[in-house]
């Protein structure tokens, strides 16, 4: 039997008769959807902090419409002094400290436990592992990059990196 390319015994197209882009790019693109579909049974439910966002509420965090947060680590026994508004990104491993007892752990009962209220703007986005700590109010559609240590407040659309 004789394929299409004219040799014998092959059913494959010619080498010369290459793939049209669009054909490319849906092979490309089935071949993600497998790749993430297998990768997805790895997942577990920490990406999907909704259940989270529903019980900080319940705890007195003020969270707002929109917000899209992946794994934030936020001490619930203070989550009334969260308060977060609408379309803010906060990505895996922030860490928002709403108390600071460490002056407290090595110097006693002379240094009080310093607590305060964290509020993040409007459409602000929250670089993967940040850390803000208690006291901070961050502007609307402030950035913070990835790593940052923030201590001081962060103006409306102002940038924090470092």
């Amino acid at each position: 039997m004789e394929g299409q390319d004219g040799q014998e015994g092959t059913d494959l197209p010619a080498r010369t008769e290459m793939l049209k882009p669009w054909e490319k790019m849906r092979w490309v693109l089935r071949g993600f959807k497998r790749m993430f579909g297998f990768l997805s049974q790895f997942w577990d439910d920490r990406y999907y902090t909704e259940v989270d966002m529903d019980r900080w509420r319940s705890l007195g965090a003020k969270i707002g419409k929109d917000v899209q947060i992946q794994h934030l680590k936020v001490d619930e026994r203070f989550a009334r002094r969260l308060e977060i508004d609408d379309e803010a990104n906060i990505a895996e491993g922030t860490n928002i400290v709403l108390h600071d007892s460490s002056l407290n752990n090595i110097f006693g009962e002379e240094c009080p436990v310093k607590f305060g209220k964290v509020r993040i703007g409007k459409a602000t986005y929250i670089g993967r592992n940040a850390i803000i700590l208690c006291g901070v109010r961050i502007g609307d559609y402030a950035l913070i990059g990835a790593g940052a240590l923030v201590v001081n407040d962060v103006p409306d659309y102002g940038v924090a990196m470092g």
